[in-house]
Parts: C-alpha cells; sequence; structure tokens
C-alpha cells in the first residue's frame, strides 16, 4: 500500500486482514461486515496472492 499512496493512486479500504480457518468463517465474517456496512462486496485474497475473490453482499442490490 506505501507504493500505491507514493504514486498517489487511491486504494481499496482494508475491511479486515485476518487467516480464516475456513470458507464459512470468512462468510459470517463478511456478513457481519454488511450488516452494518453498505457495500457491494468485500475483495479477498491468498496469503501468497495467487487466489483473488469478492465476497457479494446478497442484500446490496435490494437496499441501495
Amino acid at each position: 500500500i506505501e507504493l500505491v499512496v507514493a504514486l498517489g493512486f487511491q486504494h481499496p479500504t482494508i475491511v479486515f486482514n485476518q487467516v480464516f480457518e475456513s470458507r464459512e468463517d470468512l462468510l459470517k465474517t463478511c456478513e457481519e461486515y454488511f450488516s452494518n456496512n453498505m457495500n457491494e462486496g468485500i475483495v479477498v485474497r491468498s496469503l501468497d496472492g495467487k487466489l483473488s475473490a469478492k465476497c457479494m453482499n446478497l442484500e446490496y442490490d435490494s437496499k441501495k
């Protein structure tokens, strides 16, 4: 992120920075975040950077 800031680019807000034991734990954490924050989704990445995916807020379109 330091390089992104140094170059003057915008970067996304880091919602959480943790390792999850299971897919279910990840989805539960995302849903808890969505219950208080109206976001379309949260981009998640693996520690090695080989996987990037977006956990979608299933209620986003109906509430915006």
